[in-house]
């Protein structure tokens, strides 16, 4: 079984260095690296902790007396894996950091939680012909908080190289051993060292897999998770210039919300919708204000969803209730429509159609195939359906030529004539969308 190249060991802070040279097995000598290394970083974030937690870290380092700013957030796309800045004329965290950090921190504000100090001494183990076996790398770290050392720990990482033997392996194993060392597959993270609350849960969770029987709690906080994600993803994207996706996203949840409102505490759908509304419009500044405040009421629902006595029901029969009750309410709506209809009249239908496209996007994450069948044939209703609406464009004669007023006419007869068209176009295929809505929602039941 080939062995693992990289080495790793948790060592006592104060252990001797470990007695790394034999001749039996061909380990010649031990060449110590250059000068200790020493590296001091402070640590920024939030009191919170929302950044570590977030898998960001942001910090100040120095080393060798020269000093940098840090950025790494390996976990998230449009951010960097490890970037660094020049401190500059003034000891500020660069603009382009504070840019890029402003969806996590959502304007909160930062200042150092934590200090790391490590001092790094390097070693490298040759063989009888001066050729490397393993490089080494030792670690020695205190960590404080509030002026107070909270940790101090040593870590050294031995990288054998293809000069390496067997035999010299476990050598290398048994000396370190032999202080008390204790090998292991992955150090422990920056968070798990600094403690709580950079231990915490991220603001920003994956979303847990469903099953057929998820209780209405669990479809909630899957469904809002994944939102949330999404929000997040787009607008890192928005910040880097790509901000194609955020309107859609934040619709997509404002969707999914309206499929929830019947379990959800009304004053949080109220306040949640509307300040959706405001993202996706507006001035930059408001829009980033209220995405924030999206971003803040998710964080707060995924953790406890307001839902009331529907909490631990099953959602799937729960949610096909509900489309069912909404179907009705679409049918009798539709059946009586005729392109001469009231404009009241295409309104309320197309508003019972996009409330019940809003509840199958929801229970379609617990209703399978069948769900996502009905919801594709829904959503072409409610797009054929919002072809027939809209009043007639206000036109002003006043200071227009003739021809511009005789123009500006046809134009408002063409665009309703287009709406009558797009009316009985409807209503002719209004029955065969009623029958495979009907059936996707029928064989939805008998799956239950």
């Amino acid at each position: 079984m080939p062995q693992p190249p990289v080495l790793r060991f948790q060592v006592p802070y104060t252990a001797d260095p470990p007695q790394l040279r034999s001749e039996a097995v061909g380990i010649a000598r031990v060449r110590r690296g250059a000068a200790v290394v020493a590296l001091d970083t402070t640590l920024l974030d939030t009191v919170d902790n929302r950044l570590l937690r977030a898998g960001v870290v942001v910090a100040h380092r120095v080393s060798q007396g020269r000093g940098e700013w840090f950025l790494s957030a390996p976990g998230w796309s449009h951010l960097p894996d490890a970037e660094t800045a020049d401190i500059g004329d003034h000891a500020e965290l660069p603009a382009r950091f504070a840019h890029l950090i402003r969806p996590f921190t959502r304007g909160a504000l930062i200042g150092p939680v934590a200090s790391v100090h490590s001092d790094v001494q390097s070693f490298a183990l040759l063989d009888v012909e001066e050729g490397s076996v393993a490089d080494i790398a030792d670690e020695q770290v205190t960590v404080r908080r509030g002026g107070v050392t909270t940790a101090r720990y040593r870590e050294i990482t031995i990288a054998t190289t293809k000069r390496a033997t067997v035999q010299q392996r476990h050598f290398v194993i048994d000396a370190m051993l032999a202080i008390s060392a204790s090998p292991v597959n992955d150090f422990p993270t920056l968070q798990q060292r600094l403690g709580p609350p950079a231990t915490g849960p991220s603001d920003f969770p994956a979303p847990h897999p469903l099953h057929r029987h998820a209780t209405m709690e669990e479809l909630v906080t899957h469904v809002l998770a994944r939102d949330l994600r999404r929000i997040l993803d787009a607008e890192l994207a928005a910040l880097t210039g790509d901000a194609s996706d955020l309107r859609e996203a934040l619709s997509q949840s404002h969707d999914h919300i309206r499929g929830f409102a019947h379990a959800l505490d009304p004053e949080w759908c109220t306040e949640t919708m509307e300040a959706l509304d405001d993202a996706r419009g507006g001035d930059p500044s408001d829009a980033a204000e209220a995405t924030n405040r999206v971003v803040d009421a998710f964080v707060t629902a995924i953790r406890a969803p307001r839902l009331g006595d529907v909490s631990h029901r099953e959602a799937a029969p729960l949610l096909l209730g509900r489309a069912e009750q909404a179907m009705a309410i679409l049918t009798d709506r539709c059946r009586v429509l005729d392109p001469a209809n009231s404009e009241d009249s295409w309104t309320a239908a197309h508003q019972a159609a996009d409330q019940l496209a809003a509840s199958a996007a929801v229970a379609g994450r617990v209703l399978g195939r069948r769900g996502a069948k009905a919801l594709e044939v829904l959503t072409e209703v409610r797009d054929e359906l919002s072809r027939c609406i809209g009043s007639d464009p206000v036109v002003d004669p006043s200071g227009m030529s003739p021809a511009e007023a005789f123009e500006a006419g046809r134009a408002v007869e063409r665009t309703r004539q287009e709406r009558l068209v797009s009316r009985a176009a409807f209503v002719g295929r209004w029955p065969r969308h009623l029958a495979r809505i009907t059936k996707q929602l029928r064989r939805a039941r008998e799956k239950r």
